[in-house]
């Protein structure tokens, strides 16, 4: 009998779980949703129909369903260079207008794994002293030095450093705007330009 639902990830040959489907049964059976002559597998699949559609209903009757809103875009860049860093918090916040979320949450993520965003401070000295201090920790030259470039690249330092720097950034949306901390802006950092990348932007609330 048990076989008879693979599909739902609980039901397996344990003693709990018969049981637990042995009561489903009984209860459909005695509150009517199924006739007492109704087999096992007809009141399990009535029980979890009535509890599907009673779930459905509360969100229905909270407008959770209907006020949900999404927004999914991407963001394409070329830095003429091998890395620098731009600002893209008046992009993510205008898309963000666009998508009409009032309360939710905003994903923004590097595409490739040479590239990143981030969040800190637009400051054109930290800027600099991010590129000394990622090229401390990972130098570009020699290229020699990396295994992953026996392969015939010549981006390994970008990749660790995109390690270091991160992929993504959420951050929350509170009456339709972005809620930054002092000073926060959104970044997309490349250590292995001139050529096309992309971030994706995902925005989901209500």
């Amino acid at each position: 009998m048990l076989s008879e639902f693979p599909h739902v990830a609980w039901i397996g040959k344990s003693q709990g779980v018969f049981r637990g489907t042995m009561f489903a049964t009984k209860c459909s059976r005695q509150i009517g949703i199924v006739p007492r002559s109704a087999s096992r597998k007809k009141c399990m699949l009535f029980w979890r129909l009535s509890i599907h559609n009673f779930a459905l209903a509360i969100l229905n009757r909270s407008g959770s369903i209907q006020d949900m809103k999404s927004l999914t875009e991407h963001l394409w860049f070329e830095v003429p260079n091998r890395r620098g860093f731009v600002n893209i918090t008046d992009t993510v916040e205008k898309l963000v207008k666009k998508s009409g979320v009032q309360e939710g949450l905003c994903l923004v993520n590097a595409m490739h794994i040479t590239a990143s965003v981030f969040i800190n401070d637009n400051e054109s000295g930290l800027h600099h002293d991010y590129e000394v201090w990622l090229e401390k920790l990972a130098p570009h030259s020699p290229t020699n030095q990396y295994h992953h470039n026996r392969t015939g690249e010549d981006n390994a330092d970008a990749h660790l450093k995109r390690q270091v720097m991160g992929r993504e950034v959420v951050v929350a949306i509170t009456n339709g705007r972005l809620d930054f901390g002092p000073w926060e802006q959104i970044f997309y950092g490349e250590f292995d330009g001139n050529r096309k990348k992309r971030a994706l932007v995902k925005i989901i609330g209500e």
